[in-house]
Protein backbone atom coordinates (compact mmCIF):
# COMPACT_ATOMS: atom_id res chain seq x y z
CA UNK A 1 0.00 0.00 0.00
CA UNK A 2 1.44 3.35 -1.23
CA UNK A 3 1.57 5.81 1.97
CA UNK A 4 0.98 9.84 2.12
CA UNK A 5 3.42 11.17 4.39
CA UNK A 6 0.97 12.92 6.94
CA UNK A 7 1.99 16.61 8.05
CA UNK A 8 1.57 16.21 11.96
CA UNK A 9 0.97 19.17 14.46
CA UNK A 10 2.56 18.04 18.28
CA UNK A 11 0.70 19.48 20.96
CA UNK A 12 1.44 18.36 24.69
CA UNK A 13 -0.50 18.15 27.35
CA UNK A 14 0.38 20.78 29.71
CA UNK A 15 -1.18 23.69 32.04
CA UNK A 16 -0.99 25.91 29.15
CA UNK A 17 -4.63 23.83 27.76
CA UNK A 18 -6.07 24.16 31.89
CA UNK A 19 -9.07 26.78 32.61
CA UNK A 20 -7.75 27.29 36.00
CA UNK A 21 -4.04 25.46 36.17
CA UNK A 22 -2.80 24.82 39.47
CA UNK A 23 0.71 25.10 40.47
CA UNK A 24 3.56 22.68 39.96
CA UNK A 25 4.87 20.29 37.03
CA UNK A 26 3.48 17.21 39.06
CA UNK A 27 -0.37 18.78 38.86
CA UNK A 28 0.09 19.47 35.22
CA UNK A 29 1.36 15.60 33.91
CA UNK A 30 -1.50 14.21 36.39
CA UNK A 31 -4.26 16.21 34.65
CA UNK A 32 -2.71 15.26 31.10
CA UNK A 33 -3.24 12.02 31.89
CA UNK A 34 -6.56 12.38 33.66
CA UNK A 35 -7.56 13.73 30.31
CA UNK A 36 -6.12 10.80 28.24
CA UNK A 37 -7.81 8.06 30.65
CA UNK A 38 -11.19 10.03 30.01
CA UNK A 39 -10.95 9.94 26.47
CA UNK A 40 -9.94 5.73 26.67
CA UNK A 41 -13.27 4.89 28.62
CA UNK A 42 -15.14 7.19 26.54
CA UNK A 43 -14.44 6.10 23.42
CA UNK A 44 -14.25 2.28 24.14
CA UNK A 45 -16.85 1.99 26.52
CA UNK A 46 -19.46 4.86 26.76
CA UNK A 47 -21.58 3.72 24.12
CA UNK A 48 -22.02 0.42 25.29
CA UNK A 49 -24.71 1.88 27.86
CA UNK A 50 -24.10 3.10 31.57
CA UNK A 51 -24.96 0.04 32.90
CA UNK A 52 -23.02 -1.66 31.73
CA UNK A 53 -19.66 0.74 32.19
CA UNK A 54 -18.25 -0.79 35.53
CA UNK A 55 -18.49 -4.10 33.86
CA UNK A 56 -16.27 -2.84 30.73
CA UNK A 57 -12.93 -1.89 32.61
CA UNK A 58 -10.03 -3.53 31.20
CA UNK A 59 -11.95 -4.45 28.42
CA UNK A 60 -12.35 -4.59 24.64
CA UNK A 61 -16.11 -4.67 23.43
CA UNK A 62 -15.97 -7.24 20.68
CA UNK A 63 -18.64 -6.98 17.48
CA UNK A 64 -20.30 -10.38 18.54
CA UNK A 65 -21.85 -8.58 21.79
CA UNK A 66 -18.49 -10.00 24.17
CA UNK A 67 -16.23 -7.99 25.95
CA UNK A 68 -13.08 -9.53 25.84
CA UNK A 69 -9.67 -8.89 27.91
CA UNK A 70 -6.19 -10.79 28.65
CA UNK A 71 -5.78 -13.03 32.30
CA UNK A 72 -3.04 -14.58 33.80
CA UNK A 73 -4.50 -17.89 34.72
CA UNK A 74 -1.73 -19.91 35.63
CA UNK A 75 2.30 -19.39 36.37
CA UNK A 76 3.17 -20.46 33.11
CA UNK A 77 0.71 -18.42 30.58
CA UNK A 78 -1.46 -16.03 29.74
CA UNK A 79 -4.86 -16.35 27.64
CA UNK A 80 -7.56 -14.33 26.49
CA UNK A 81 -10.82 -14.43 28.07
CA UNK A 82 -14.36 -13.47 26.88
CA UNK A 83 -17.99 -12.92 28.44
CA UNK A 84 -21.00 -11.19 27.36
CA UNK A 85 -21.54 -8.04 28.12
CA UNK A 86 -23.05 -8.49 31.75
CA UNK A 87 -20.49 -10.20 32.47
CA UNK A 88 -21.90 -13.98 32.20
CA UNK A 89 -21.19 -16.90 29.82
CA UNK A 90 -17.06 -16.47 30.85
CA UNK A 91 -15.19 -18.87 28.83
CA UNK A 92 -11.50 -18.98 27.47
CA UNK A 93 -11.18 -17.94 23.96
CA UNK A 94 -7.94 -18.60 23.38
CA UNK A 95 -4.00 -19.48 25.29
CA UNK A 96 -0.54 -19.57 25.21
CA UNK A 97 0.28 -16.17 25.30
CA UNK A 98 3.26 -14.48 27.61
CA UNK A 99 2.37 -10.59 28.54
CA UNK A 100 -0.35 -9.36 25.98
CA UNK A 101 -0.12 -5.87 26.07
CA UNK A 102 -2.96 -5.05 23.22
CA UNK A 103 -6.59 -6.60 21.99
CA UNK A 104 -8.37 -4.98 19.09
CA UNK A 105 -10.80 -5.43 16.79
CA UNK A 106 -10.26 -4.71 12.99
CA UNK A 107 -13.61 -3.42 10.57
CA UNK A 108 -13.93 -7.02 9.66
CA UNK A 109 -14.45 -8.48 13.55
CA UNK A 110 -11.40 -10.02 13.55
CA UNK A 111 -9.02 -10.34 17.26
CA UNK A 112 -5.45 -9.61 16.70
CA UNK A 113 -3.32 -9.03 20.51
CA UNK A 114 0.31 -7.97 20.36
CA UNK A 115 2.03 -10.07 22.95
CA UNK A 116 4.98 -9.11 24.16
CA UNK A 117 7.87 -11.38 25.41
CA UNK A 118 8.87 -12.82 29.03
CA UNK A 119 12.30 -12.99 28.24
CA UNK A 120 15.19 -10.58 27.54
CA UNK A 121 15.77 -10.51 23.40
CA UNK A 122 13.25 -12.20 22.46
CA UNK A 123 10.68 -10.63 20.11
CA UNK A 124 7.10 -9.52 20.60
CA UNK A 125 4.35 -11.60 18.14
CA UNK A 126 1.46 -9.97 16.92
CA UNK A 127 -1.56 -12.66 16.89
CA UNK A 128 -4.64 -12.82 14.78
CA UNK A 129 -6.43 -14.61 17.68
CA UNK A 130 -9.34 -17.05 16.39
CA UNK A 131 -11.52 -18.91 18.91
CA UNK A 132 -9.56 -22.35 20.40
CA UNK A 133 -5.98 -21.63 19.43
CA UNK A 134 -2.86 -22.16 21.57
CA UNK A 135 0.03 -19.76 20.33
CA UNK A 136 2.32 -22.91 22.24
CA UNK A 137 3.67 -20.70 24.83
CA UNK A 138 4.30 -21.82 28.08
CA UNK A 139 6.91 -20.15 31.13
CA UNK A 140 9.44 -22.85 31.95
CA UNK A 141 12.78 -23.59 33.73
CA UNK A 142 14.99 -23.07 30.42
CA UNK A 143 13.35 -21.24 27.75
CA UNK A 144 16.43 -22.05 25.06
CA UNK A 145 15.87 -25.70 25.63
CA UNK A 146 12.04 -25.93 25.19
CA UNK A 147 10.01 -26.71 21.89
CA UNK A 148 9.37 -23.15 22.26
CA UNK A 149 13.05 -22.07 20.74
CA UNK A 150 14.13 -25.38 19.92
CA UNK A 151 11.04 -26.11 17.55
CA UNK A 152 10.00 -22.20 16.43
CA UNK A 153 6.74 -22.34 17.88
CA UNK A 154 7.43 -18.53 18.62
CA UNK A 155 7.94 -18.05 14.36
CA UNK A 156 5.42 -16.81 11.76
CA UNK A 157 4.39 -20.18 9.79
CA UNK A 158 6.89 -22.44 7.90
CA UNK A 159 6.91 -25.88 6.50
CA UNK A 160 7.84 -28.16 9.32
CA UNK A 161 6.26 -26.30 11.85
CA UNK A 162 3.72 -27.91 14.65
CA UNK A 163 0.10 -28.00 13.15
CA UNK A 164 -0.86 -27.58 16.98
CA UNK A 165 -1.19 -24.28 17.41
CA UNK A 166 -1.56 -20.76 15.71
CA UNK A 167 1.64 -19.36 14.64
CA UNK A 168 2.20 -15.34 15.14
CA UNK A 169 1.99 -13.01 11.69
CA UNK A 170 4.79 -11.44 12.70
CA UNK A 171 7.49 -11.11 15.04
CA UNK A 172 8.59 -7.42 15.79
CA UNK A 173 10.49 -5.30 17.68
CA UNK A 174 10.97 -6.39 21.99
CA UNK A 175 9.96 -2.53 22.56
CA UNK A 176 6.68 -2.83 20.76
CA UNK A 177 3.98 -1.92 23.15
CA UNK A 178 0.93 -1.85 21.66
CA UNK A 179 -1.53 -1.51 18.55
CA UNK A 180 -4.49 0.28 17.56
CA UNK A 181 -7.06 0.26 14.16
CA UNK A 182 -8.06 3.41 13.08
CA UNK A 183 -11.75 3.64 13.54
CA UNK A 184 -12.38 5.44 10.52
CA UNK A 185 -13.09 9.19 11.18
CA UNK A 186 -10.36 9.90 13.54
CA UNK A 187 -6.83 12.00 12.06
CA UNK A 188 -7.25 12.07 8.86
CA UNK A 189 -8.94 10.32 5.45
CA UNK A 190 -6.16 8.57 4.17
CA UNK A 191 -5.52 6.00 7.11
CA UNK A 192 -9.14 4.95 7.41
CA UNK A 193 -7.61 1.18 6.51
CA UNK A 194 -4.82 1.45 8.50
CA UNK A 195 -3.56 0.00 11.97
CA UNK A 196 -1.09 1.51 14.61
CA UNK A 197 2.02 0.12 16.44
CA UNK A 198 3.60 2.16 19.18
CA UNK A 199 7.39 0.81 20.01
CA UNK A 200 8.66 2.11 23.23
CA UNK A 201 12.17 2.97 22.11
CA UNK A 202 11.59 4.17 18.48
CA UNK A 203 7.71 5.83 18.18
CA UNK A 204 5.15 5.31 16.13
CA UNK A 205 4.36 3.08 13.02
CA UNK A 206 1.88 2.35 10.46
CA UNK A 207 0.88 -1.35 9.52
CA UNK A 208 -1.41 -2.96 7.05
CA UNK A 209 -3.20 -6.25 6.86
CA UNK A 210 -3.92 -7.88 3.69
CA UNK A 211 -5.36 -11.60 3.02
CA UNK A 212 -2.99 -13.81 1.56
CA UNK A 213 -3.82 -15.02 -1.84
CA UNK A 214 -5.52 -18.20 -1.65
CA UNK A 215 -5.26 -18.33 2.15
CA UNK A 216 -7.36 -17.45 5.45
CA UNK A 217 -4.04 -15.94 6.98
CA UNK A 218 -3.35 -12.50 6.95
CA UNK A 219 0.40 -10.74 5.27
CA UNK A 220 1.61 -7.87 7.94
CA UNK A 221 3.09 -4.79 5.52
CA UNK A 222 5.04 -2.52 7.99
CA UNK A 223 4.96 0.61 6.78
CA UNK A 224 6.55 4.56 7.44
CA UNK A 225 7.33 5.41 10.87
CA UNK A 226 5.37 8.15 11.93
CA UNK A 227 7.35 9.82 14.59
CA UNK A 228 10.36 9.07 16.44
CA UNK A 229 8.78 9.96 19.84
CA UNK A 230 10.52 7.55 22.19
CA UNK A 231 8.44 6.77 25.20
CA UNK A 232 4.85 5.98 23.89
CA UNK A 233 2.58 3.22 26.22
CA UNK A 234 -0.50 3.57 24.40
CA UNK A 235 -2.87 4.68 21.80
CA UNK A 236 -6.46 6.43 22.98
CA UNK A 237 -9.01 7.93 20.32
CA UNK A 238 -10.85 10.67 21.56
CA UNK A 239 -14.18 11.48 20.32
CA UNK A 240 -12.92 14.20 18.19
CA UNK A 241 -10.61 12.33 16.12
CA UNK A 242 -7.27 13.01 18.05
CA UNK A 243 -4.98 10.75 18.39
CA UNK A 244 -4.16 10.63 22.60
CA UNK A 245 -0.42 8.97 23.89
CA UNK A 246 0.39 8.59 27.21
CA UNK A 247 4.22 8.56 27.95
CA UNK A 248 6.52 6.43 29.82
CA UNK A 249 8.00 9.36 32.08
CA UNK A 250 4.32 10.49 32.86
CA UNK A 251 2.79 13.18 30.31
CA UNK A 252 1.23 12.50 27.22
CA UNK A 253 1.03 14.22 23.68
CA UNK A 254 -1.39 14.52 21.08
CA UNK A 255 -1.90 14.46 17.67
CA UNK A 256 -3.75 15.48 14.89
CA UNK A 257 -4.24 15.06 11.36
CA UNK A 258 -3.44 17.73 8.34
CA UNK A 259 -5.68 17.90 6.86
CA UNK A 260 -8.30 16.50 9.57
CA UNK A 261 -11.10 14.01 8.48
CA UNK A 262 -13.76 15.79 7.14
CA UNK A 263 -16.35 13.93 9.07
CA UNK A 264 -14.56 14.03 13.00
CA UNK A 265 -17.23 16.87 13.79
CA UNK A 266 -19.98 14.93 13.08
CA UNK A 267 -18.66 12.31 14.72
CA UNK A 268 -18.16 14.13 17.82
CA UNK A 269 -21.69 15.04 18.18
CA UNK A 270 -22.77 11.52 17.87
CA UNK A 271 -20.93 10.73 21.09
CA UNK A 272 -22.69 13.28 22.72
CA UNK A 273 -26.23 11.96 21.38
CA UNK A 274 -28.55 9.72 24.31
CA UNK A 275 -28.58 6.94 22.24
CA UNK A 276 -31.62 5.64 24.34
CA UNK A 277 -33.73 7.94 22.31
CA UNK A 278 -32.30 7.71 18.89
CA UNK A 279 -34.95 6.49 16.49
CA UNK A 280 -34.44 3.37 14.44
CA UNK A 281 -33.99 4.75 11.69
CA UNK A 282 -31.33 7.04 12.83
CA UNK A 283 -29.79 3.82 14.22
CA UNK A 284 -29.96 2.10 10.86
CA UNK A 285 -28.23 4.90 9.10
CA UNK A 286 -25.38 4.46 12.18
CA UNK A 287 -24.79 1.03 10.98
CA UNK A 288 -23.18 1.70 7.94
CA UNK A 289 -21.03 5.04 8.98
CA UNK A 290 -18.12 5.16 8.66
CA UNK A 291 -16.76 4.98 12.45
CA UNK A 292 -16.22 1.42 13.58
CA UNK A 293 -17.05 3.22 17.39
CA UNK A 294 -20.42 4.33 16.22
CA UNK A 295 -21.26 1.42 14.21
CA UNK A 296 -20.55 -0.95 17.17
CA UNK A 297 -22.91 1.45 19.57
CA UNK A 298 -25.69 1.00 16.97
CA UNK A 299 -25.34 -2.38 16.81
CA UNK A 300 -25.50 -2.65 20.68
CA UNK A 301 -28.38 0.00 21.00
CA UNK A 302 -30.53 -1.95 18.72
CA UNK A 303 -29.60 -4.96 20.54
CA UNK A 304 -30.33 -3.86 23.92
CA UNK A 305 -34.31 -2.89 21.98
CA UNK A 306 -34.40 -6.89 21.15
CA UNK A 307 -35.36 -5.39 17.81
CA UNK A 308 -33.67 -8.32 15.26
CA UNK A 309 -36.60 -6.97 12.37
CA UNK A 310 -34.48 -4.34 11.83
CA UNK A 311 -31.14 -6.39 11.95
CA UNK A 312 -32.83 -8.93 9.46
CA UNK A 313 -33.83 -6.97 7.33
CA UNK A 314 -30.30 -5.01 7.10
CA UNK A 315 -28.27 -8.18 6.81
CA UNK A 316 -30.48 -9.26 3.84
CA UNK A 317 -31.20 -5.93 2.18
CA UNK A 318 -28.67 -3.04 2.80
CA UNK A 319 -25.98 -1.98 0.33
CA UNK A 320 -23.74 -0.77 2.71
CA UNK A 321 -21.01 -3.99 3.63
CA UNK A 322 -20.25 -2.52 6.86
CA UNK A 323 -23.91 -1.97 8.28
CA UNK A 324 -24.24 -6.29 6.58
CA UNK A 325 -22.02 -7.25 8.94
CA UNK A 326 -23.40 -5.26 12.14
CA UNK A 327 -26.11 -6.55 11.12
CA UNK A 328 -25.49 -9.88 11.26
CA UNK A 329 -23.39 -9.84 14.25
CA UNK A 330 -26.25 -8.33 16.05
CA UNK A 331 -28.57 -11.19 14.95
CA UNK A 332 -26.34 -13.42 16.41
CA UNK A 333 -25.84 -11.82 19.35
CA UNK A 334 -29.72 -12.09 19.90
CA UNK A 335 -29.94 -15.55 18.66
CA UNK A 336 -27.30 -16.29 21.40
CA UNK A 337 -28.92 -14.38 24.21
CA UNK A 338 -32.39 -14.87 23.88
CA UNK A 339 -35.23 -17.70 23.59
CA UNK A 340 -37.32 -17.90 19.96
CA UNK A 341 -34.68 -16.23 18.03
CA UNK A 342 -33.01 -17.93 15.36
CA UNK A 343 -30.44 -17.11 12.20
CA UNK A 344 -32.93 -19.05 10.05
CA UNK A 345 -33.86 -16.14 8.41
CA UNK A 346 -30.95 -14.76 7.25
CA UNK A 347 -29.15 -18.36 6.69
CA UNK A 348 -29.38 -17.82 3.08
CA UNK A 349 -26.88 -15.18 3.24
CA UNK A 350 -24.34 -18.12 3.68
CA UNK A 351 -24.95 -18.25 -0.35
CA UNK A 352 -24.56 -14.52 -0.98
CA UNK A 353 -22.02 -12.77 -3.50
CA UNK A 354 -19.63 -11.25 -1.47
CA UNK A 355 -17.38 -13.37 0.43
CA UNK A 356 -17.01 -11.19 3.41
CA UNK A 357 -21.08 -11.64 3.72
CA UNK A 358 -20.93 -15.32 3.49
CA UNK A 359 -17.61 -15.75 5.84
CA UNK A 360 -19.76 -13.51 9.15
CA UNK A 361 -23.00 -15.54 8.47
CA UNK A 362 -21.22 -18.93 8.73
CA UNK A 363 -18.76 -17.67 11.36
CA UNK A 364 -22.98 -16.70 13.14
CA UNK A 365 -24.59 -19.84 12.16
CA UNK A 366 -21.45 -22.07 14.14
CA UNK A 367 -21.68 -19.44 17.25
CA UNK A 368 -25.21 -19.59 17.65
CA UNK A 369 -24.91 -23.69 17.35
CA UNK A 370 -27.61 -23.21 14.63
CA UNK A 371 -28.30 -26.95 13.90
CA UNK A 372 -30.05 -26.40 10.89
CA UNK A 373 -26.71 -24.87 9.57
CA UNK A 374 -24.63 -27.84 9.07
CA UNK A 375 -25.44 -28.43 5.18
CA UNK A 376 -24.27 -24.37 4.27
CA UNK A 377 -21.30 -24.91 6.34
CA UNK A 378 -20.16 -28.51 4.95
CA UNK A 379 -20.51 -26.33 1.23
CA UNK A 380 -18.79 -23.53 2.77
CA UNK A 381 -15.96 -26.21 3.41
CA UNK A 382 -15.35 -25.90 -0.89
CA UNK A 383 -15.85 -22.01 -1.41
CA UNK A 384 -13.96 -20.54 -3.97
CA UNK A 385 -13.00 -17.80 -0.78
CA UNK A 386 -10.14 -19.30 1.36
CA UNK A 387 -11.76 -17.06 4.21
CA UNK A 388 -15.27 -18.41 3.81
CA UNK A 389 -13.46 -21.99 4.15
CA UNK A 390 -11.57 -21.34 7.41
CA UNK A 391 -15.01 -20.14 9.24
CA UNK A 392 -17.05 -22.86 7.73
CA UNK A 393 -14.18 -25.38 9.64
CA UNK A 394 -14.14 -23.30 12.20
CA UNK A 395 -17.80 -23.29 12.55
CA UNK A 396 -18.07 -27.16 12.25
CA UNK A 397 -16.24 -27.63 15.18
CA UNK A 398 -19.37 -26.93 17.67
CA UNK A 399 -22.26 -28.60 14.52
CA UNK A 400 -19.82 -31.26 13.05
CA UNK A 401 -21.47 -34.49 13.24
CA UNK A 402 -19.47 -38.31 12.82
CA UNK A 403 -21.13 -38.38 8.87
CA UNK A 404 -19.69 -35.64 8.11
CA UNK A 405 -16.06 -36.59 8.64
CA UNK A 406 -15.42 -37.52 4.54
CA UNK A 407 -16.61 -33.63 4.06
CA UNK A 408 -14.02 -32.38 6.31
CA UNK A 409 -11.32 -34.91 5.18
CA UNK A 410 -11.62 -33.77 1.93
CA UNK A 411 -11.48 -30.30 3.19
CA UNK A 412 -8.10 -30.61 4.89
CA UNK A 413 -6.67 -32.64 2.58
CA UNK A 414 -7.42 -29.96 -0.41
CA UNK A 415 -5.56 -26.92 1.81
CA UNK A 416 -2.05 -25.43 1.08
CA UNK A 417 0.46 -27.05 3.30
CA UNK A 418 0.86 -23.38 4.03
CA UNK A 419 -1.98 -21.94 5.60
CA UNK A 420 -1.95 -22.07 9.12
CA UNK A 421 -5.03 -21.05 9.27
CA UNK A 422 -7.26 -23.63 6.90
CA UNK A 423 -5.29 -25.88 8.53
CA UNK A 424 -6.27 -25.32 12.52
CA UNK A 425 -9.96 -24.85 11.08
CA UNK A 426 -9.99 -28.77 9.35
CA UNK A 427 -8.18 -29.84 12.92
CA UNK A 428 -11.44 -27.86 14.64
CA UNK A 429 -13.89 -29.67 12.14
CA UNK A 430 -12.28 -32.83 12.56
CA UNK A 431 -12.77 -33.29 16.56
CA UNK A 432 -16.46 -31.86 16.55
CA UNK A 433 -17.13 -34.15 14.37
CA UNK A 434 -15.38 -37.39 16.13
CA UNK A 435 -15.64 -35.46 19.69
CA UNK A 436 -17.55 -38.75 21.13
CA UNK A 437 -16.23 -41.27 19.10
CA UNK A 438 -12.55 -40.53 18.32
CA UNK A 439 -12.07 -44.75 17.10
CA UNK A 440 -14.02 -42.93 13.92
CA UNK A 441 -10.77 -41.47 12.97
CA UNK A 442 -8.79 -44.34 12.76
CA UNK A 443 -10.08 -45.29 9.33
CA UNK A 444 -7.45 -41.85 7.55
CA UNK A 445 -4.67 -42.95 9.26
CA UNK A 446 -3.40 -44.70 5.92
CA UNK A 447 -4.53 -41.50 3.93
CA UNK A 448 -2.43 -40.93 1.13
CA UNK A 449 -1.95 -36.38 1.79
CA UNK A 450 0.29 -36.49 5.09
CA UNK A 451 -1.65 -33.03 5.67
CA UNK A 452 -4.41 -34.93 6.62
CA UNK A 453 -2.64 -37.64 8.59
CA UNK A 454 -0.79 -34.54 10.11
CA UNK A 455 -3.98 -32.84 11.30
CA UNK A 456 -5.42 -36.34 12.39
CA UNK A 457 -2.73 -36.47 15.24
CA UNK A 458 -3.40 -33.50 15.99
CA UNK A 459 -7.03 -33.67 16.01
CA UNK A 460 -6.30 -36.60 18.03
CA UNK A 461 -3.91 -35.18 20.89
CA UNK A 462 -6.71 -32.32 21.11
CA UNK A 463 -9.69 -35.17 21.76
CA UNK A 464 -7.00 -37.07 24.61
CA UNK A 465 -6.80 -33.59 26.02
CA UNK A 466 -10.10 -32.86 26.76
CA UNK A 467 -10.77 -36.38 27.96
CA UNK A 468 -7.80 -36.58 30.13
CA UNK A 469 -7.98 -32.77 32.22
CA UNK A 470 -7.12 -34.78 35.41
CA UNK A 471 -5.78 -37.98 34.80
CA UNK A 472 -5.31 -40.61 31.76
CA UNK A 473 -8.38 -41.62 30.63
CA UNK A 474 -8.86 -46.32 30.86
CA UNK A 475 -10.17 -45.96 27.17
CA UNK A 476 -7.80 -45.23 25.20
CA UNK A 477 -8.32 -47.59 21.96
CA UNK A 478 -9.93 -44.63 20.09
CA UNK A 479 -6.20 -43.05 20.25
CA UNK A 480 -4.24 -46.25 18.79
CA UNK A 481 -3.59 -44.59 14.80
CA UNK A 482 -0.80 -42.26 17.11
CA UNK A 483 0.97 -45.58 17.31
CA UNK A 484 0.83 -46.55 13.81
CA UNK A 485 1.72 -42.57 12.86
CA UNK A 486 4.70 -42.34 14.87
CA UNK A 487 6.13 -44.91 12.56
CA UNK A 488 4.85 -42.35 9.18
CA UNK A 489 7.03 -41.89 6.30
CA UNK A 490 6.56 -38.35 6.37
CA UNK A 491 8.75 -37.03 9.03
CA UNK A 492 6.49 -34.00 10.00
CA UNK A 493 3.19 -36.43 10.40
CA UNK A 494 5.97 -39.06 12.80
CA UNK A 495 6.93 -35.45 14.95
CA UNK A 496 3.17 -34.64 15.28
CA UNK A 497 2.23 -38.54 16.70
CA UNK A 498 5.20 -38.15 19.51
CA UNK A 499 4.06 -34.67 20.51
CA UNK A 500 0.87 -35.90 20.38
CA UNK A 501 1.71 -38.57 22.86
CA UNK A 502 4.52 -37.16 24.77
CA UNK A 503 3.58 -33.75 25.33
CA UNK A 504 -0.06 -33.56 26.70
CA UNK A 505 -0.56 -33.50 30.56
CA UNK A 506 -1.54 -37.44 31.39
CA UNK A 507 0.14 -39.55 28.77
CA UNK A 508 -1.73 -42.54 28.44
CA UNK A 509 1.21 -45.59 29.31
CA UNK A 510 -0.20 -47.64 26.19
CA UNK A 511 0.50 -44.61 23.97
CA UNK A 512 3.82 -43.55 25.91
CA UNK A 513 4.85 -47.37 26.04
CA UNK A 514 4.81 -47.35 22.08
CA UNK A 515 6.95 -43.94 21.64
CA UNK A 516 9.65 -45.45 24.23
CA UNK A 517 10.21 -48.51 22.37
CA UNK A 518 10.22 -46.40 18.73
CA UNK A 519 13.85 -45.54 20.40
CA UNK A 520 14.73 -49.52 19.83
CA UNK A 521 12.90 -49.91 16.49
CA UNK A 522 12.35 -46.56 14.76
CA UNK A 523 15.08 -44.10 15.95
CA UNK A 524 14.92 -41.00 14.50
CA UNK A 525 17.93 -38.77 13.95
CA UNK A 526 15.58 -35.63 14.55
CA UNK A 527 16.68 -34.11 18.23
CA UNK A 528 12.89 -33.02 19.17
CA UNK A 529 12.01 -36.68 17.82
CA UNK A 530 14.52 -38.36 19.98
CA UNK A 531 14.45 -36.30 22.85
CA UNK A 532 10.65 -37.49 23.48
CA UNK A 533 11.38 -41.14 22.49
CA UNK A 534 14.05 -40.85 25.67
CA UNK A 535 12.01 -38.97 28.04
CA UNK A 536 8.90 -41.28 27.04
CA UNK A 537 11.47 -44.45 28.06
CA UNK A 538 12.15 -42.18 31.54
CA UNK A 539 9.02 -41.25 32.15
CA UNK A 540 8.14 -45.34 32.32
CA UNK A 541 11.32 -45.93 34.49
CA UNK A 542 10.89 -50.09 33.93
CA UNK A 543 14.59 -51.84 33.83
CA UNK A 544 13.85 -52.25 29.85
CA UNK A 545 12.97 -48.90 29.21
CA UNK A 546 16.59 -47.87 31.11
CA UNK A 547 18.18 -50.92 28.54
CA UNK A 548 16.79 -49.46 26.03
CA UNK A 549 18.29 -45.80 26.17
CA UNK A 550 21.94 -47.62 27.23
CA UNK A 551 21.83 -49.45 23.99
CA UNK A 552 20.65 -46.55 22.06
CA UNK A 553 23.81 -44.34 23.43
CA UNK A 554 26.25 -47.19 22.79
CA UNK A 555 25.09 -47.53 19.18
CA UNK A 556 28.08 -46.17 17.27
CA UNK A 557 25.37 -44.96 14.63
CA UNK A 558 23.90 -42.88 16.87
CA UNK A 559 24.49 -38.68 16.20
CA UNK A 560 27.06 -37.49 18.77
CA UNK A 561 24.48 -34.74 19.86
CA UNK A 562 21.78 -37.29 20.71
CA UNK A 563 23.95 -39.72 22.56
CA UNK A 564 24.95 -36.76 24.71
CA UNK A 565 20.88 -36.76 25.04
CA UNK A 566 20.93 -40.48 25.90
CA UNK A 567 23.87 -40.04 28.52
CA UNK A 568 21.83 -36.85 29.92
CA UNK A 569 18.67 -38.71 30.25
CA UNK A 570 20.47 -42.05 32.12
CA UNK A 571 21.91 -39.66 34.32
CA UNK A 572 18.93 -38.24 35.48
CA UNK A 573 16.79 -41.48 35.83
CA UNK A 574 16.62 -41.48 38.87
CA UNK A 575 16.13 -37.86 40.07
CA UNK A 576 12.67 -36.74 40.97
CA UNK A 577 10.70 -35.82 37.88
CA UNK A 578 9.70 -32.21 39.17
CA UNK A 579 10.30 -30.70 35.67
CA UNK A 580 9.45 -32.57 32.25
CA UNK A 581 13.34 -32.34 30.57
CA UNK A 582 11.75 -31.88 27.17
CA UNK A 583 8.81 -29.40 27.99
CA UNK A 584 10.96 -27.98 30.58
CA UNK A 585 7.80 -27.52 32.44
CA UNK A 586 6.08 -29.23 35.79
CA UNK A 587 4.40 -32.55 35.27
CA UNK A 588 2.70 -35.01 37.13
CA UNK A 589 4.57 -38.16 37.70
CA UNK A 590 3.30 -41.24 35.78
CA UNK A 591 1.17 -43.50 38.38
CA UNK A 592 3.45 -47.11 38.09
CA UNK A 593 6.79 -44.77 37.12
CA UNK A 594 9.38 -47.29 38.45
CA UNK A 595 12.08 -45.90 39.70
Amino acid sequence: MCLRPLLISLTSLTLAQADSPPPGDLKAEAIALTLVEQQRERSAHRLLTEDLAPLAEGKVPGPDGRFYWAEITSPTESVIKRSRLDGSHVDTFARGFARPRALAFNHRGDLYVLDAPAVLGQETRLYHVVEGADTGWRAVTDMTASPWMRESYGKPSFPGQTAAIVPCLSTLSPTMVTLAFHPGTALTETWEELGMLADEARGLRLFTLEPAPERAVYQVSIGETVTNRAGIEALVFSDDGALYTPLKEGDALAWDGDPPHPLRPKTAEWFRENWRRLPEGVLLDLLGYPDQRLRLAAQNEIVRRHDYTILRNTALTDSRLQARLHAIWGCAQLARERDGESLQPIASLAGHPNAAVRAQTLKALGDTRAAFAREPLLRGLFDSDARVRFEAGMALHHLGRPQDLPDIIAFVAAQADTDSYQRFAGIRAMTGAARDWPDLLVDYQDHEKPAVRQALAVALRFLYDDLASASAPEEWEGFAPLIALLADTDESVAMEAARAIHDVAFPHPALLDALAKALETAPSPRRSFAARQLNANRLIGSEEAAARVVAYAADAKTPAVLRDEALKCLETWSAPLTHDPVLRTARPVPPGRKR
